[in-house]
Order: structure tokens, then sequence, then C-alpha cells
């Protein structure tokens, strides 16, 4: 009798031991030959990661059920003894340039700007929670309204290609007159991104708007 193959959610974590080792997988699919090395059909597929998750974790109870369900009467065993972790790798997620949705690729202060270097492409899912992310309307770009751990599903967002420019941060103000070019040292009194004004402030205290360059070198100003 064959089982169809099911999702298992991330939540069965919760059960599983404190620290389970940890399996790299190259697709969303858990094989047979991921739990027993004697399965007689070792690419037949036993469980599938969620399209919203990176990771499935099985207790060595779970991994026998499996096993019991699409081999009955071949007493096979887990062949990993204890909880398993199992991580989709590198090559099963999607390239962030080409994907429509995203998760984030490490974990996201409260209030900071999401720029594409913190996403991952990832596929989409409708009935998957989102991140708390809000919209800077002064700049047009998303921030964390709250601390988004790793790989926490943003859905289809749409962020800058370049890293913001931070509150705080000092820059050079450069002025272009002709032949002669003035540098000089000012401060960000708002965040924004290249192509973005915002206002510095000078040494001598003076505050002025200018817009940002896209400088890969430094952050500049015109």
């Amino acid at each position: 009798m064959r089982y169809p193959v099911f999702f298992l959610a991330v939540c069965c974590a919760q059960n599983a031991f404190a620290q389970p080792i940890e399996i790299q997988i190259k697709s969303r699919s858990v094989t047979a030959a991921d739990l027993s090395s004697v399965a007689p059909r070792g690419t037949e597929i036993l469980a599938q990661i969620a399209p919203s998750r990176r990771e499935m974790v099985l207790t060595q109870v779970q991994q026998q059920v499996l096993l019991e369900n699409h081999f009955p009467g071949a007493g096979l065993k887990p062949r990993h003894g204890s909880t398993v972790r199992f991580v989709v790798g590198p090559a099963e997620i999607g390239q962030t340039r080409d994907a429509k949705c995203f998760m984030t690729r490490h974990s996201v202060a409260m209030g900071e700007f999401i720029s594409v270097d913190d996403l991952v492409g990832t596929p989409c899912d409708k009935s998957a929670a989102r991140a708390s992310i809000r919209i800077n309307r002064s700049v047009s770009a998303p921030y964390a309204a709250a601390d988004l751990p790793v790989f926490a599903y943003v859905g289809n967002l749409k962020v800058p290609t370049a890293e913001p420019v931070k509150a705080g941060t000092t820059m050079q103000l450069r002025t272009v007159s002709g032949p002669v070019t003035i540098e000089r040292k000012v401060i960000a009194l708002q965040s924004g991104f290249p192509g973005n004004r915002i206002f510095v402030q000078t040494d001598d205290g003076v505050v002025i708007a200018r817009r940002l360059e896209n400088s890969n070198s430094d952050r500049g100003e015109k």
C-alpha cells in the first residue's frame, strides 16, 4: 500500500530533542535514503518541506512512522538514531535577483532598513504568515517593524538594490564649481538611499539638503 507524501510543519521542532543532528539536502524532498541506508526504494519521497520553509525537524519516532508507512513489514530503522533537522541546501534556494518572493537571509533588528542583501529568494506561499514590515514613505523603502528572525517569510517585497545610508553616518559632501572640487565631512541627519535627498549637517552646524550619490567606495553627496 502506497501512502501519499505529506508536508510536516516546522512546529514539529517543539517536540524534538534540544540539539538535533543537522543534515543538508539538495531539494525540499526527504527521501527513503535520507532516513534509512537500506531502504529498497531509496529515491522514494517520504515527506516534503513546505515552500515557505527551509528546514524540517523529524524526531526518531516520526522517522520510524514514515518508514513503516511506506515500507510495511520491512523492519527498517532510522539510520541516524536521533532527532534530525533537514535543511534545504543553497542549490534549492532561488536566486534573489530573479525571485518573486523572499525570506530573510539573516536576522534583521527592528527599525533597520531591508535591502536586497538581507533577502534570499523562496517559492511564494499565500498561506504563510508574513514578517512584520512597514514602508518608510520618505525614502520609499521597507524596514523591520519588529525583530525579524532568520528565514522570516516576507513575500513579494520590493526592495532597493543599494544599501541605505543611516542617520548619523559621516559622509563626504562634494561641491563642484567648474574645475574646482571641494570636499568636506558632513553627518546625515536622516536615513536614505542613493537618489534620495536628505538633510545633512556640516562641521559648523549648517543644515542643508543634498541628493545622495550612488558610490561603491564611500557615501557621498553632490
